[in-house]
């Protein structure tokens, strides 16, 4: 018996909500062992080795993790063409990362010795290619899972842009292990990153072999999508995440290059501290992409606006009321879990927090943007963005180091989801952004209950 959209929406985000929270605090107690472990500039080293592999998978993974969730969950009743296309998928995924990694080790000297300054991370470049080829792996088979309508092993399963549980907290476990040992150098915190990386892949693969094990061989008369249709998919997608990425993990790279590790450690202090306050912005982005694309496939527009906008407010009113604590007691907070070198972080916190609060009220835009066939429009607002960030941090981070570059990024985000609701406006026909009042918020609700989710149209 079907149970509605609000029905999908609360049990899948029971699932996507506990696994982003099991993530965020497992990432964020990592990272807290991390800067209490190492120096500075080692926990520097070590957020500018997880941006160049964050940027080098999101270039190997070749735009297929969000292609993933758009076809299979088109083709999810024809289990048989799932299969076949789930193989596609990974086979892709295999050739897109192995040629990275490929790249990375051929030019190792270049990008981690003479352009990052750093001589730690060049003794750790086979780790590096491990993790970038493990982590396009990892990411693929979640987001094959996602696009099942499986959040629970999606959530699970995730890698770097949408780190999963199992991952985390392997990976926070081999740390606490490492402190009880006393290592506090960079190469093996880095070979412990791309092992973890490794194991979840091969047991994501695994599941996912098993889940199709028992699918018939035929796709019910209809086609899978060929390679080159796949490919013709994914490039947008490719581009959009390479731009988002670029913005998001390259403003370290940028940092790394023009400031030095200990401005990078302070930079990443501050985003640790707001990832675990954006996690109802990570639920819903993690539950509405399967359910985005099957209600604008069947053309139901009242019930997508409906929906992403009741997303929207979920997300916005715990996380308001988080960053206005944080704007009171952020070098406090700071200092009690980071250490205190990690009070000069504050001025960066708050800036980040002002984009970051932008974001959310603005809702999942480029989540419609992606799953409606728009990616073009996308990765146009993402290349502004980027740009924009890039540029300006350019200028700003060698003489204001973390905070020059937080405002950077606050400014590039408050642009991108700019463009991206007026895409989404002009373009889908509805806004993403938080609803403004109560009325508004009962009525959508109602909207959404079971016996009218079934029944009604664009």
């Amino acid at each position: 018996m079907r149970t509605g959209l609000l029905g999908y929406l609360l049990r899948n985000g029971v699932w996507a909500g506990g696994g982003r929270i099991a993530t965020a605090l497992a990432v964020f107690l990592a990272n807290v062992l991390l800067a209490r472990m190492l120096p500075p500039a080692g926990y520097g080293g070590y957020f500018v080795a997880l941006g160049l592999v964050t940027v080098l998978s999101s270039l190997g993974i070749l735009g297929l993790d969000q292609t993933a969730v758009r076809l299979v969950a088109v083709a999810r009743a024809r289990r048989g063409a799932v299969a076949k296309l789930a193989g596609r998928l990974l086979g892709l995924a295999a050739v897109g990362g192995l040629l990275v990694a490929g790249l990375l080790m051929a030019l190792r000297g270049p990008i981690l010795d003479r352009l990052l300054d750093s001589a730690a991370l060049l003794t750790a470049g086979g780790f590096l290619a491990l993790w970038i080829l493990a982590s396009v792996l990892q990411i693929v088979v979640a987001e094959i899972f996602r696009g099942l309508h499986d959040i629970r092993l999606a959530s699970l399963l995730g890698g770097l842009r949408r780190a999963g549980v199992a991952q985390a907290v392997l990976l926070l476990a081999g740390l606490a292990v490492y402190r009880e040992l006393g290592i506090s150098t960079l190469r093996p915190v880095i070979a412990l990153a791309a092992a973890v990386s490794l194991v979840v892949a091969l047991a994501g693969g695994g599941l996912l072999a098993a889940r199709l094990a028992a699918a018939p061989t035929r796709g019910d008369g209809l086609s899978t999508p060929s390679y080159r249709q796949i490919v013709t998919v994914a490039w947008p997608f490719l581009g959009a995440t390479l731009l988002l990425t670029a913005r998001t993990n390259g403003d370290s790279l940028v940092l790394a290059a023009l400031s030095g590790a200990d401005e990078v450690a302070l930079y990443g202090a501050a985003v640790r501290l707001i990832a675990v306050l954006l996690i109802p912005h990570l639920v819903v982005g993690a539950v509405l992409p399967p359910l985005v694309a099957d209600l604008h496939e069947r053309g139901r527009r009242v019930d997508l606006e409906r929906t992403v906008r009741l997303g929207a407010t979920a997300a916005a009113a715990p996380t308001t009321l988080l960053f206005a604590a944080l704007l009171i007691f952020g070098p406090a907070v700071l200092g009690a879990l980071f250490g205190d070198y990690y009070r000069l972080a504050f001025p960066a916190l708050v800036l980040l927090l002002g984009g970051h609060m932008a974001g959310v009220l603005a809702g999942p835009n480029a989540v419609v943007l992606a799953m409606t066939g728009h990616q073009r429009l996308l990765m146009a607002a993402m290349a502004a963005s980027a740009i924009w960030v890039l540029g300006l941090g350019a200028l700003l981070a060698p003489r204001h180091g973390a905070a020059g570059l937080a405002a950077a990024a606050a400014s590039g985000l408050l642009l991108q989801n700019l463009l991206a609701v007026a895409f989404v406006r002009r373009r889908v026909g509805l806004w993403t952004t938080a609803l403004a009042s109560p009325r508004q918020i009962r009525a959508a609700l109602a909207g959404l209950a079971p016996a009218r989710a079934e029944g009604e149209g664009a």
